[in-house]
């Protein structure tokens, strides 16, 4: 019998790969550091469709050589796990491919209607705001409240206004009211006179109105000092440019003068 290791145990057959020895260690031919590019090649093709539309392909090849396993350099194994280890480097290629295409000219019968062509033309209504109002006080024995509100998006209500007890207290349900400003009211609620708190479901009708009748005749005596301002403000301006026409004028006419003297007293 032959002494020391045994053909089997020399190839390291049926031995678990972290039992062998550092110098059986291999390369991995998917580790990307194994995988060499050899070459690129691409080519393109275009295709011309219906009503000039494009379809352009892209195909791009890559050559590489991927290393097979390497065995160390200190391990000489027997003929058989050599030919099984040190395999022949492999070529491999990889190809891609990516398409475009062009959209050409639509067809009138697979486009927009005409009628959601003028509604895209058409600006977006800007909303004017909501005044709303909601009360359960009349319902609460404790801790009922009041609200009285301006937002520029419909406001949905609070539900401890929407929502009724199934027995009211005071015999009524819970109120909630809101409106769309009106344009008259979407005006006084830019000038500086506005109250934020203004709201009309806090008033009566005619108390309204003279809140919206005051703010507007603020406004206006506001407006009309302001035209007096720049009216002066223009009138003023228009004279000092008027006094620098007629001063340059003057020069002008006292330059030519001295031109002419000079003149006549070279030609004495």
């Amino acid at each position: 019998m032959m002494g020391g290791k045994t053909p089997k145990a020399k190839t390291g057959a049926s031995v678990p790969l972290s039992m062998k020895s550092p110098l059986y260690k291999t390369d991995d031919p998917t580790d990307p550091e194994n995988k060499k590019l050899v070459s690129v090649k691409g080519s393109q093709t275009t295709e011309k469709g219906s009503r000039g539309a494009m379809t352009t392909t892209s195909t791009t090849t890559r050559n590489y050589k991927k290393k097979g396993k390497q065995m160390s350099a200190d391990y000489v194994p027997s003929e058989t796990v050599r030919k099984a280890a040190n395999l022949a480097d492999k070529n491999s290629k990889e190809t891609s491919k990516l398409t475009r295409t062009s959209v050409g000219v639509q067809d009138v019968a697979s486009g927009p209607s005409t009628e959601l062509m003028e509604r895209r033309k058409k600006p977006a209504k800007e909303s004017k705001g909501y005044y709303s109002k909601g009360s359960n006080m009349h319902n609460e024995r404790f801790g009922g409240h009041s609200t009285s509100t301006y937002s520029k998006e419909i406001n949905p209500g609070n539900t401890s206004y929407t929502n009724s007890p199934s027995n009211p207290k005071s015999g009524r349900p819970n109120t909630f009211n809101s409106r769309e400003l009106t344009d008259r009211e979407a005006s006084v609620k830019k000038s500086r006179f506005s109250k934020l708190s203004a709201n009309p479901f806090d008033t009566t009708e005619s108390g309204w109105n003279n809140y919206l009748t005051k703010v507007e005749g603020a406004e206006k005596k506001l407006q009309t000092k302001v035209a007096i301002r720049n009216k002066a403000k223009s009138n003023k301006k228009a004279s000092i440019d008027a006094k620098k026409v007629s001063l340059k004028s003057k020069q002008d006419s006292k330059r030519a003068k001295m031109e002419a003297f000079k003149k006549s007293k070279r030609n004495k």
